[in-house]
């Protein structure tokens, strides 16, 4: 048996010096609203990926009476302790291999939000099973602005060989993107049934520029949309055009989902990626991936609610908040009180 058994923070958010204990399979965080429950649950995924699921700005994550911030975790690990810690100065952390999964109610702003916020989720997801993933999007951001220089000085003398350069990436980056999705595609619509009934349905889909990501066919695009680029500043060829679209009853969820389908829709999609994560391994054998839902009974009715309990059920470790217990079905957990 393998979990997170304890969290303790130094000047993280609203935390000045708080030490947190959990147990094996459902934790319930309660506490009125204002409290630093989703804080918890941000720090703990800012421990193993390095980034936030609520703010692109590290520095929003400090004290703001402090100048720094500590996370310490504690794994236990088929009853021996191990522990790692990070800080907000000091690159070189001692992390652990815990791969997470979060849902937040700022998760339905994926479906209506800007591509690139779409974009950014599911690369978190792959850098957490690909060790070469984060180097190869450095190169492209690289190449980007290689490319964007080019453009602002009027100088594209060196433009074709950026172009290749950027091409090749965007391949290599979209095919690992379309590999997420089609995973994704072969738990979701059966997880969104199980919570939403069986008379739904919904698939994800991934939008490229051009529809053929092929190296060649992205050099040629990039050379047909040349003046568009020098007009507008940026390209939406290659992999930073990429979009993910929600399917739902055959339908783009963006435009026709109501807040409550958009609500579920999003936890089926951390739920399916839950069990991408369990698939893929860790460094550490059996470790299965740690469930994060921040208030995600809030927005479901009590049908639904029932129904996501069933499912987290299998789960080794789940951490839920919530300002009001009676949310939560009636089941086994350990309660945490803030």
């Amino acid at each position: 048996m393998i979990y997170l058994s304890e969290l303790r923070l130094q000047n993280f958010r609203s935390h000045v010096d708080k030490v947190v204990r959990f147990k094996d399979k459902v934790n319930v965080i309660v506490g009125q609203n204002g409290v630093g429950k989703t804080n918890l649950l941000e720090a703990i995924y800012y421990f193993s990926l390095g980034t936030s699921f609520r703010t692109a700005v590290r520095k929003n994550l400090v004290n703001f009476h402090a100048d720094d911030f500590s996370i310490m975790e504690v794994v236990n690990m088929n009853d021996k302790k191990i522990s790692g810690s990070v800080t907000f100065s000091d690159k070189k952390s001692d992390t652990l291999p815990l791969k997470v999964i979060a849902f937040s109610p700022e998760s339905t702003n994926i479906i209506d939000g800007d591509p690139k916020i779409r974009r950014n989720f599911i690369d978190a997801i792959i850098l957490q099973y690909d060790v070469k993933y984060r180097k190869i999007l450095m190169e492209l951001n690289h190449t980007t602005k290689q490319r964007a220089t080019l453009f602002k000085g009027n100088d594209l003398a060196m433009i074709e060989h950026w172009d290749e350069k950027y091409a090749t990436l965007s391949e290599n980056i979209t095919l690992k993107r379309q590999k997420l999705i089609l995973s994704v595609n072969k738990h979701i619509d059966k997880i969104y049934k199980s919570i939403a009934g069986q008379a739904q349905t919904l698939q994800v889909d991934l939008v490229t520029t051009p529809s053929n990501v092929e190296i060649k066919e992205i050099v040629r695009e990039l050379e047909n949309t040349r003046e568009k680029e020098r007009i507008l500043g940026w390209t939406n060829v290659g992999a930073k055009g990429d979009d993910i679209v929600f399917i739902l009853n055959g339908e783009p969820a963006k435009c026709t989902g109501s807040y409550g389908e958009k609500w579920s829709l999003m936890i089926s999609f951390v739920l399916a990626v839950w069990e991408i994560l369990n698939e893929k391994g860790s460094k550490f054998e059996n470790i299965e991936p740690l469930l994060l839902l921040d208030d995600a009974f809030t927005g479901l009715d009590a049908k639904r609610r029932q129904k996501l309990v069933k499912l987290i059920q299998g789960v080794n470790q789940t951490i839920i908040t919530t300002a009001n217990v009676q949310d939560i079905p009636k089941m086994c957990y350990n309660r945490i009180k803030l």
